[in-house]
C-alpha cells in the first residue's frame, strides 16, 4: 500500500514537470522560429539591396535594366510620371518606405516600378535614362 501512495503523490509532480517542460520547449521553438523568420527576411532584403547597389555602380540605362529584370521574371508594374502618379505608386507599392519613394522620385525625372519575386523595386532614372537611385520594398 505504501508503494501506491507514493505513485499517487508523484502524479501531480510528474504532471507539473511535464507541463513546465512543454512550456519551455514551446517557448524555445517560438524564439527559434521568430529568429529564423527575421534572418530569412534580412538576408533576402540584403541580397536585393546588394544587387541593386552593384547595378547602380554600372550606370545602366532604362532599356537594359528592364530587359534584364524581365529576363529574370520581373514585371513592370508602372512608370509613374508626375507627383500625383508617384504618390499613388508610393501608396500602392511603397509600404513603409513610401516617404522615401516620394523623396527620391521627386528628385529624378523618371521612375519605374518593377516587381521581382516578392520584392518591389522603385528605380529612378535621370533625363538621359541613366539609373541614379533605387528603393526596394518587401511585398
Amino acid at each position: 500500500m505504501s508503494n501506491s501512495k507514493t505513485v499517487a503523490e508523484e502524479a501531480p509532480k510528474r504532471f507539473l514537470f511535464t507541463l513546465a517542460a512543454s512550456l519551455v520547449t514551446t517557448g524555445i521553438l517560438f524564439v527559434v522560429l521568430l529568429l529564423g523568420g527575421w534572418a530569412y527576411n534580412y538576408r533576402r532584403s540584403s541580397l536585393h539591396e546588394g544587387r541593386l547597389t552593384r547595378l547602380l555602380e554600372k550606370h545602366p540605362t532604362v532599356a537594359p535594366v528592364l530587359e534584364g529584370l524581365r529576363a529574370e521574371g520581373g514585371q513592370l508594374l508602372g512608370s509613374p510620371s508626375g507627383e500625383p502618379a508617384l504618390r499613388q505608386a508610393a501608396a500602392r507599392w511603397g509600404s513603409a518606405r513610401a516617404a522615401e519613394v516620394l523623396r527620391k522620385g521627386s528628385k529624378w525625372p523618371q521612375t519605374r516600378v518593377v516587381q521581382v519575386g516578392d520584392m518591389i523595386y522603385f528605380l529612378y532614372f535621370d533625363s538621359a535614362d541613366v539609373l541614379r537611385d533605387f528603393t526596394s520594398v518587401s511585398e
